[in-house]
């Protein structure tokens, strides 16, 4: 496919309505109901947010965001919160007939990576980050030259690893995060990349907290092991090989040395600028 027909194709996509793309089948809880009960629910269900809704009217959103970066490490403190002590209560939503391109700008202007679908007071859907990549994911499979200015992996990542050893603990790791404001650790041993630890582990982990969580090793919890990507691949086809993995991140080499790391945020964004510069040309 040339340029000129993704152009046109892209075009088409982006002007369909949210509706088009939403999962209309949206996993909800109640502001009062407990943190743990919210956290089980959100990993029972294999998701990474639940859409906060009162008497079936959405409130805000409660994701694994807010979970790494307020959960508190005391399995006492842990037990006794609600729900409305750790969402997100600013909340961001489209209606169904707004266009995909509408919905693509609020995530990126507002760092979010799902957004309710809300017509009035009514939850109508939901659209997240994985959607649009899927959408984008069309392109991925075409001409390697009506993507060579699209950019490559290291154009897009970040080369400032946030990093811990196998014994290091959870706190740790919770506060390189949030330092950092990131949502993954690298584990290495010396230059030696032997897992990686996420904030969705976090969460699973908050499912059921336990006395001394805080002090747990990043070696009995991380994930290994951990597949990485070239630093000159093409960030369309990092995003159809992300997609196709059902990852969020990359760790990223150069030659044998670890060089970076790039997000589905990092490849969504390039994709979605380089695209609408093609149509605006």
């Amino acid at each position: 496919m040339d340029v000129d027909n993704v152009q046109s194709e892209f075009r088409v996509i982006l002007e369909k309505p949210v509706s088009e793309f939403m999962t209309e089948k949206v996993i909800t809880i109640g502001s009062d109901a407990s943190f743990i009960d919210a956290v089980r629910k959100m990993i029972g269900s294999n998701v990474a947010g639940l859409v906060v809704a009162d008497n079936s009217r959405p409130i805000g959103m409660f994701t694994e965001q807010d979970i790494l970066a307020k959960a508190p490490l005391n399995m006492t403190e842990a037990r006794q919160l609600a729900v409305r002590h750790l969402m997100g209560k600013q909340l961001v939503s489209v209606r169904p007939d707004d266009n995909l391109y509408y919905a693509i700008d609020l995530m990126m202007e507002n760092r979010v990576r799902k957004v309710p679908v809300v017509m009035g007071n009514s939850l109508k859907g939901i659209i997240t980050q994985t959607d649009v990549v899927n959408a984008l994911d069309v392109f991925g499979g075409h001409s390697e030259e009506a993507f060579a200015q699209a950019g490559r992996v290291c154009d897009v990542m970040t080369d400032t690893l946030v990093t811990a050893k196998a014994d290091d603990t959870l706190e740790y790791m919770r506060q390189s995060m949030a330092e950092h404001d990131v949502g993954s650790v690298l584990i290495v041993n010396g230059q030696k990349l032997i897992g990686i630890f996420t904030e969705h582990d976090f969460a699973k982990l908050m499912a059921n907290p336990f006395e001394g969580i805080a002090h747990v090793e990043a070696g009995k919890v991380m994930s290994s092991p951990v597949e990485m990507i070239p630093h000159d691949m093409n960030v369309f086809a990092a995003n159809q090989l992300m997609f196709d993995r059902k990852f969020r991140r990359f760790p990223v080499l150069k030659g044998n040395n670890l060089a970076g790391i790039v997000t589905q945020s990092d490849l969504a964004k390039a994709m979605f600028r380089f695209l609408k510069l093609k149509i605006r040309n």
